[in-house]
């Protein structure tokens, strides 16, 4: 039970712990991001959740997050939505490049018939059996 107190000097100031940084434009950049508790931030992470909405929902941005726990570490998982992230841009440049170069050699995806090997008789020799 609480304990009732006659008297409380409020006066005195207790030491300013400094406010965390949190690396909100990293995170918020459209990547899929694991942040761990004890590392990333220092705060249970069903708080670490509600800060992420709110700050994602004063900058406009709409996020997904999921809670992991790993061998006794714990774990959000976090990604915004709304946006395409670099990694992804990067991907998508990839397959675009990928492709027309596929175009460019007349190949579209598949194997030109004379480039095809046929395939050989199997060199395994039959075994004879014999019966008694």
């Amino acid at each position: 039970m609480a304990t009732k107190l006659k008297t409380f000097d409020f006066t005195l100031v207790k030491p300013k712990r400094p406010k965390p940084t949190y690396f909100w434009d990293d995170w918020f950049d459209g990547d899929i991001w694991q942040l761990e508790e004890g590392v990333d931030f220092d705060i249970d992470p069903m708080m670490m959740e509600r800060i992420t909405r709110t700050r994602a929902t004063s900058r406009g941005a709409k996020v997904r997050l999921r809670h992991v726990s790993d061998n006794g570490s714990r774990y959000v998982v976090m990604q915004r939505t709304d946006i395409v992230g670099p990694n992804e841009v990067k991907a998508q440049a990839r397959r675009e490049k990928y492709a027309a170069n596929r175009k460019a050699n007349g190949t579209n995806g598949h194997v030109a018939a004379s480039k095809v090997v046929p395939k050989t008789k199997s060199r395994r020799r039959a075994v004879d059996t014999v019966s008694a």
